[in-house]
């Protein structure tokens, strides 16, 4: 119900809310309920958000690199996205990430197959399918590696560079120091196939598996 503006009150009354609108004053009901902010969905996702934020707060770097020609504002915004659409299992204890599910970059360029990881006391040895002929692939593509171990309650990444490349076949590191088993992930780059922002230039990762 609106009434002439003759004054311009704003307050409540029982269940009415009284408020000026321009030249008018309005007054209207309080709602019958109000949505309860902390209900059992609304803390689940928020839970998730908090989850996914803190995953690619800690990737920072790779989904800057991953997440080129990103279809939002930011990368991390369009990798924290997928993230949650795609990478989250709801378990007793709340949402739980699936790790093998997690995309630190998504791209155009062919991505790696048959990956296995295998240790032999310090060092970690990652392998995937050497290129052939036939698959159309460059095999000056940079093999990047992204490794990630949940310590406590903080996340403890490592963001590497090597030195390999697709041709190889093959790449070995040292284990970085852990409690808790290592996650790992590796994508192909490369920055001389295509200029400026571009698909082109990234693979999709792949999930290799996890070091104990």
């Amino acid at each position: 119900m609106a009434t002439g503006n003759i004054f311009k009150p704003r307050g409540s009354i029982g269940n009415l809310v009284v408020y000026p609108l321009g030249e008018i004053n309005v007054i209207r009901t309080k709602p019958a309920y109000v949505n309860d902010a902390k209900s059992e969905k609304q803390l689940i996702h928020r839970a998730k958000i908090k989850l996914a934020s803190r995953f690619t707060k800690e990737f920072y770097k790779f989904i800057q690199i991953g997440y080129q020609e990103t279809t939002m504002d930011y990368p991390s915004n369009e990798a924290r996205s997928y993230l949650m659409r795609n990478c989250f299992d709801l378990t007793p204890s709340g949402p739980k990430m699936l790790y093998p599910l997690v995309k630190i970059s998504r791209g155009n360029i062919k991505k790696p197959e048959n990956c296995v990881v295998s240790t032999t006391d310090d060092q970690m040895q990652i392998s995937w399918k050497k290129p052939e002929k036939k698959d159309y692939t460059d095999p000056s593509d940079k093999v990047m590696v992204a490794l990630l171990a949940e310590e406590e309650d903080a996340l403890v990444s490592h963001q590497i560079s090597t030195t390999a490349f697709r041709k190889d076949g093959s790449v070995t590191l040292d284990i970085p120091a852990h409690n808790n088993p290592l996650q790992v992930w590796m994508f192909f780059s490369n920055s001389d196939v295509a200029v400026g922002e571009s698909k082109d230039k990234i693979s999709d990762s792949v999930w290799v598996g996890e070091v104990l």
